[in-house]
């Protein structure tokens, strides 16, 4: 997201607070010995650093809304401040000039922020931190989002608490503009983008949050369809490496899922699976001739992990989904997924996303985890299924049969209920171990029976999230929540 700052007074009051009346061995690092600011120039709103009383546009569009917001600490009859690196009282009275001099020469220097913009406000507190004030002056700090962020914890000789320094510029935006969950909005002024940073089909930019607002048109038109994928995962462990690696991958297709509505019936519109072998395992002597004879979905064959992985990747980024859905999507699929995508160097690997990404090698684990799938929803039904129904299991087969009235057998005991492996009965699920995947590539038929059970499990997980309605759910608790909570965090449980 661009960097973005909002104007407070159209007549602010910009000062240059690098002029100084001598710089100590003229180094750029060096504690100025006298601020040419004024207690009333502080006071009549923003003061910026590096200008000449003009408004630096170049500046304003550099600069991320990213503001820490410093308390002043005075004692109990209000008029004396505490030094709070001995816990003493100095008998001075604090003004927030004071404050602004400290963050100006001390922590901003630390902390290498050397352009920021700082306003008196007067701001509520209703948390349990019992020493701050339920109304109190703050001094609040906006600075650009590529400098470093001040620890949470940072106190001064003129304040004892920080606050917002972990708040995200996405929620600034929402609280800023008052956009209260899923909506239709106005850009104005959009323009196309030139070097684009996503794998969008189409880019633009906006360079003023204030550009963004709430569509007023009435009435509204409904929310747009959405594109949804069902993925249902399989692997298998490498007996070598004692590592798990993807063989199979299921998808269901639909390209105009509603979500304010009654779930499409039927739910998918396109189905096809992606395999390959575990690694030193032949096909079936006759595997070629019995693929050409199963009809009961289109499969991609693959001679490898790396191929496979492939495959999916350039097949995902051609449906571009709107929101994924699985099961343990976000505790196993995800993390299986770009784990192997990570050993195996699949390039373009961020088309898993929207966001465009630079090379794996330069990037932490963790980090490519949680970000590989950015604009793109997350509907884990396992999370989901704990949030709306009481079971005493939340695996797949436990929803499956107090859900969806199916009856759940092991693979051990599918002869004895006279199964018929080709071709699954409705309403039954065959329950495979790891172990037991393995095996069944020994053969033609019990490989195409792993097909058509993977294929199964992706339906029932579509069919969970249709019977416990969970997309207009979401939705509608995401606009009584208001800026409060996103639709990916409701989906996926997961705090941005």
């Amino acid at each position: 997201m661009d960097t973005m700052i909002e104007e407070i007074n159209s007549q602010e009051s910009m000062i240059d607070v690098n002029q100084v009346e001598a710089i100590v061995d003229n180094k750029p690092n060096s504690v100025l010995d006298k601020v040419l600011v004024t207690e009333e120039q502080l006071l009549a709103g923003w003061e910026m650093m590096q200008g000449s009383g003009k408004q630096d546009t170049s500046f304003l569009s550099d600069i991320e809304l990213d503001p820490s917001r410093l308390p002043l600490t005075i004692t109990e009859s209000g008029e004396k401040h505490f030094d709070m690196s001995k816990n003493i009282s100095t008998g001075k009275e604090v003004t927030l000039l004071d404050v602004y001099q400290e963050f100006n020469e001390k922590v901003a220097t630390k902390y290498k922020i050397f352009q920021f913009k700082s306003r008196k406000v007067e701001k509520k507190y209703g948390f349990d931190v019992a020493e701050v004030p339920l109304l109190s002056e703050y001094l609040e700090v906006r600075y650009s989002a590529s400098d470093p962020v001040l620890p949470s914890d940072l106190q001064g000789s003129t304040f004892s608490h920080v606050f917002g320094t972990n708040t995200s510029a996405l929620e600034l935006l929402l609280l800023g503009r008052k956009i209260k969950g899923p909506c239709w909005l106005d850009v104005k002024e959009p323009q196309l983008v030139s070097n684009p940073v996503s794998w969008c089909r189409l880019e633009t930019t906006s360079l003023k949050p204030e550009n963004v607002s709430v569509s007023v048109l009435s009435p509204l038109p409904p929310p747009p369809p959405l594109v949804v994928v069902t993925l249902n995962v399989r692997s298998v462990l490498n007996p070598k490496t004692y590592q798990s690696e993807v063989v199979m991958i299921a998808c269901l297709v639909h390209y105009a899922f509603n979500v304010d509505k009654a779930p499409p019936q039927p739910p998918f519109q396109q189905h096809f699976c992606a395999f390959t072998r575990p690694v030193g395992q032949p096909w079936p002597y006759d595997f070629r001739e019995a693929m050409a004879a199963y009809t009961a979905t289109k499969l991609e064959r693959s001679d490898s992990e790396r191929a496979l992985l492939g495959f999916f990747l350039a097949k995902l980024s051609k449906i571009d989904p709107d929101l994924i859905v699985g099961h343990d999507l976000c505790g196993y699929d995800l993390d299986i997924l770009v784990h192997r995508m990570t050993i195996n160097k699949i390039p373009h690997w961020s088309r898993f996303g929207r966001l465009r990404r630079g090379n794996l090698a330069s990037m932490g684990k963790n980090y490519i985890e949680k970000n590989a799938t950015c604009g793109r929803l997350l509907c884990d039904m396992k999370i989901s299924a704990k949030e709306l129904v009481r079971s005493r299991s939340y695996d797949l087969g436990a929803l499956c049969q107090n859900l969806a009235n199916t009856l759940v057998v092991l693979s051990s005991t599918a002869e004895d209920e006279e199964i018929e492996l080709l071709h699954l009965k409705e309403n039954v699920r065959v329950n495979y171990t790891v172990e037991e995947v393995n095996k069944m590539f020994g053969s033609s038929r019990d490989l195409l029976h792993l097909i058509s059970a993977t294929m199964q499990d992706a339906v029932y997980i579509l069919r969970l999230m249709c019977e416990l309605n969970v997309l207009p759910l979401t939705l509608q608790i995401t606009n009584i929540a208001g800026e409060d909570t996103l639709l990916f965090s409701n989906l996926s449980n997961l705090v941005l």
